[in-house]
């Protein structure tokens, strides 16, 4: 990439590339970034708050010419709830040092990997903590567009 390239002109320029909305796709750019801005949740103790209450108080950062990797996955919207919909990406500088999930980027320079996964595997925990809680919430999917966005 000779140019510089926004967060959406990636997402659009990699859409053109895949099959459709309804498979997974993972990410990765690496390169030279002219900014990277991320979040990361603060470690919690039980008992866990919602996750709205859990990433209210994460800090922000903003990386300004910066190298690295991002990394994740676009998942399915007919997946939510059991994941987030749409793209999940987390970023980790050369040196390892900084990082988080990231909500912004300019790339400057690099590369963009796509692989199709058409394999789905779930494997729920069998603690009785999971096994007996509430995961019904009617506001699930409100929690969790808030907490990405």
């Amino acid at each position: 990439m000779a140019e510089l390239k926004t967060r959406s002109q990636i997402e659009e320029q990699v859409a053109g590339l895949t099959q459709g909305p309804n498979v997974f796709y993972a990410i990765k750019i690496t390169g030279n970034f002219r900014f990277v801005d991320t979040r990361v949740a603060p470690k919690q103790k039980r008992p866990f708050p919602p996750l709205i209450e859990a990433v209210k108080t994460q800090p922000t950062y903003h990386f300004e010419y910066i190298t690295g990797t991002i990394v994740g996955f676009w998942t399915p919207a007919y997946i939510s709830g059991i994941g987030v919909s749409g793209y999940h990406i987390h970023f980790i500088d050369d040196m390892r040092q900084v990082g988080g999930h990231v909500f912004d980027y300019e790339l400057l320079e690099g590369r963009v990997e796509v692989a199709q996964q058409t394999d789905f595997e779930l494997e729920l925990p069998q603690t009785t903590e999971f096994l007996r809680s509430d995961l019904g919430s009617p506001d699930m999917l409100e929690q969790i567009e808030a907490a990405e966005n």
